[in-house]
């Protein structure tokens, strides 16, 4: 966010949660006319409503009356948790998918010296680890195109 004054971080706040002034001032315990007057600049929000408004906003105070505002919306933090996650298991299962198929069919596993170990894994026994992964793929796309509705729809 921008260099901008109270009203105008107010106002952009309440947009960002996709709040209307009402929705604001209900969960806030003020009228809505309060609401439009802090955005207007017409009047400021009591020490007890600052803290209000920063809890539902997710920010701090500080940040909601200073001058630079740096903040990510817990919608973008858990984003940007499922891309990372979904990134290493991608990894892990691509990885796992070339060591099993790697092997010859008559091959079972390979080691510096005989053992008496037998090793007997299949594609198949990877299945659940692949369909997690596919559904946290899918859940990634699902947010980022969530994230894109949302950021288009805004003005």
């Amino acid at each position: 966010m921008k260099d901008m004054s109270l009203p105008e971080k107010i106002k952009e706040l309440r947009n960002h949660k996709n709040m209307t002034q009402e929705l604001l001032a209900e969960r806030m315990g003020v009228s809505r006319q309060a609401v439009t007057k802090w955005e207007n600049g017409q009047s400021r929000p009591s020490t007890q409503n600052l803290l209000t408004l920063a809890e539902l906003f997710g920010v701090s105070v500080t940040e909601l009356l200073g001058e630079k505002t740096t903040y990510k919306p817990k919608r973008q933090r858990m984003f940007l948790v499922f891309a990372a996650f979904s990134t290493v298991l991608l990894i892990f299962c691509g990885w796992t998918i070339l060591k099993l198929l790697s092997f010859p069919s008559d091959v079972i596993g390979y080691a510096d010296m005989p053992t008496d170990i037998y090793v007997n894994a299949n594609v198949t026994d990877f299945l659940p680890l692949y369909f997690f992964t596919a559904a946290m793929v899918g859940i990634t796309i699902w947010l980022y195109l969530r994230k894109g509705k949302k950021r288009g729809t805004r003005k």
